[in-house]
């Protein structure tokens, strides 16, 4: 026939196939395979877990930058892990992955909510204590803002200084926590 390309001999048509057949295959390993309930609630804590470290990273930072403040007024500053069960729950969480998915989700929806509490939590007392330390104002008004719209102790709400959060803070969680 004219125009039609070299007839190809048996070996070169199974090799073509071949390759036809491996790259079908190359795609059916590319594409997203469903997931067990299982797979898929340790894959979430995975994420939270990664979140987690990054979230204490982030206290340990923040308890460094305050613990001059405490210290100059003779008092312990924050523990840099206030809780230090979260790598137990997560181990228990994906060890029960695997068993009951079911309740591993009740658990984990639970706990996913705690820990946007502690997120919430860290970040006010962040921003709270770096707006009295710079004494800004605006930024004390905001932090507030953000202390009763994420639901914080109403206490915090009325510090004007460092000193009344030091005395806080003490008060209402560093002392008890360590000492308990």
């Amino acid at each position: 026939m004219a125009g039609a390309g070299p007839s190809l001999t048996p070996q070169q048509d199974g090799t073509r196939d071949a390759q036809r057949i491996f790259e079908a295959y190359g795609r059916f390993v590319a594409s997203p395979q469903p997931e067990t309930e299982s797979q898929r609630f340790q894959a979430r804590i995975r994420r939270l877990n990664t979140r987690v470290n990054l979230l204490n990273e982030r206290t340990y930072e923040a308890v460094e930058t305050c613990r001059p403040y405490f210290e100059a007024r003779g008092a312990p500053p924050p523990p840099h892990q206030t809780h230090e069960k979260i790598p137990a729950m997560l181990l228990a969480f994906t060890a029960a992955a695997s068993r009951e998915p079911g309740a591993l989700k009740a658990l984990y929806d639970q706990w996913e909510e705690h820990f946007d509490h502690y997120r919430n939590w860290c970040i006010f007392h962040e921003i709270l204590f770096d707006a009295l330390v710079s004494s800004d104002d605006e930024a004390l008004e905001e932090a507030r803002a953000y202390g009763v719209k994420t639901g914080q102790r109403k206490e915090y709400m009325a510090i004007a200084s460092v000193d009344e959060y030091v005395k806080l803070y003490g008060e209402l969680h560093t002392w008890k926590e360590v000492k308990g």
